[in-house]
C-alpha cells in the first residue's frame, strides 16, 4: 500500500471502552444515542426521520457499532462493503495527544502526570513565570475543566477595554479530550505545563 487517509471524526463514538465506567463515561455511544434520538423524531430541527448516513452505513459504522456495544444503531446496515473493525485501546488515560499518538501507531505504556483537581491548579510559580515571560496581564480558569464549558464560563466574566476588543486576555485552563477505545471522545483532566496558560487571539 503507497499511502492511506486516516479521518478522525471526533466525537462520533461507537461505545465506551472496557474502561470507560473509570472516567465516568458507562454507557457512551454517541452514534448510538443519536440514531435513537433520530429515530423518535426529536431531532428534526432542519431535517426529518432517522438517521441518514448511507456512505458510513455501507463502508461498516453500523456494524462496527455493533461489535462494539452489541446493538446496531436504528437505520444503519448490519455490514458494508467496507473493511470494518473496533479499536480497543492500548495506552492508559483519556486526553487528546495519548489518542493522537496512539492512532499514529505510538502507544503509552504508562500514564501522563497531572496537575491536582484543586482550584487554582496550576503552582503559582509556575504560572507567575509564564505571566512574566509573556508579559501578561494575567489568567483565568486555573482549574481543570471541558475545553469547551470554560470558554463559556468565561466568556460571560471577560470585558475587555474597547481598545482590545478584539483581543481578549488569555485563559489558563485544563483542556483536553482524547479519542480512547471505541469511544471517540470524552472530556479529560490532564494538564500540561506547555499547555496552563493559552492566548486567545
Amino acid at each position: 500500500m503507497a499511502r492511506a487517509f486516516l479521518f478522525v471524526l471526533d466525537s462520533v463514538g461507537i461505545g465506551g471502552a472496557a474502561d470507560a465506567a473509570a472516567f465516568g463515561d458507562d454507557g457512551a455511544n454517541t452514534v448510538l444515542h443519536v440514531a435513537e434520538e433520530c429515530g423518535m423524531g426529536r431531532a428534526s430541527v432542519g431535517r426529518e426521520h432517522k438517521l441518514n448516513i448511507p456512505n458510513l452505513s455501507r463502508l461498516g459504522i453500523g456494524a462496527a457499532c455493533e461489535l462494539s456495544s452489541g446493538e446496531r444503531p436504528r437505520g444503519l446496515l448490519a455490514a458494508g462493503g467496507g473493511v470494518w473493525g473496533v479499536g480497543l485501546p492500548a495506552s492508559p488515560g483519556k486526553d487528546t495527544v495519548t489518542g493522537h499518538w496512539e492512532l499514529a501507531g505510538v502507544p503509552l505504556d504508562k500514564d501522563w502526570g497531572y496537575f491536582p483537581k484543586t482550584e487554582p491548579c496550576f503552582p503559582p510559580a509556575l504560572i507567575a513565570a509564564l505571566v512574566a515571560e509573556a508579559d501578561l496581564p494575567g489568567i483565568l480558569g486555573d482549574k481543570h475543566a471541558s475545553g469547551t464549558a470554560i470558554l463559556d464560563e468565561l466568556a460571560r466574566s471577560i470585558s475587555a477595554p474597547a481598545s482590545r476588543s478584539a483581543t481578549p486576555p488569555p485563559t489558563a485552563c485544563c483542556r483536553s479530550r482524547r479519542m480512547s477505545g471505541t469511544s471517540a471522545s470524552r472530556a479529560s483532566s490532564r494538564c500540561a505545563p506547555s499547555r496552563a496558560a493559552s492566548s486567545i487571539r
